[in-house]
């Protein structure tokens, strides 16, 4: 495996696939790359480690549906279950405290591996070179 696909690969298990609506079976770098710029809120081409920390607590808000402030089993939806599952299982990563829900901080504070090693100048930002680097990746 590249380097690139391996850091495409790493990203988007940093990204759980229900951060966009429309990702839940993203595969491409081309789709990886779109996800990534809907994260880009001032679309000057980059994302930042902020836009991307603020992508996740949007895909947070969207999962915890019964506003409890936890993502866990009891916020799984009766239809379309099976793309909550998949972003779900990418969130345990995130439990630092093993209890299986996941906080709001406990995915606040959870590390972004896929976003550090995607950020190949360590600069805290994703260029756009970086996201084209993703793009053809996959």
């Amino acid at each position: 495996m590249t380097k690139i696909k391996l850091v495409a690969s790493i990203l988007f298990a940093s990204l759980p696939t229900a951060l966009f609506a429309d990702a839940a079976h993203a595969q491409s770098g081309d789709q990886m790359a779109t996800m990534l710029a809907r994260a880009d809120t001032n679309r000057d081409g980059a994302v930042s480690r902020s836009e991307f920390a603020a992508a996740r607590t949007a895909m947070f808000d969207r999962l915890d549906r019964n506003n409890d402030g936890y993502v866990d089993s009891r916020d799984r939806p009766r239809l379309m279950g099976s793309r909550f599952d998949q972003a779900y299982g990418a969130l345990l990563q995130a439990d630092a405290n093993g209890d299986r829900r996941i906080s709001r901080a406990e995915l606040r504070d959870a590390p972004a591996p896929g976003f550090d090693a995607a950020d190949t100048d360590q600069d805290g930002v994703l260029s756009a070179d970086e996201i084209a680097a993703i793009r053809s990746s996959r």
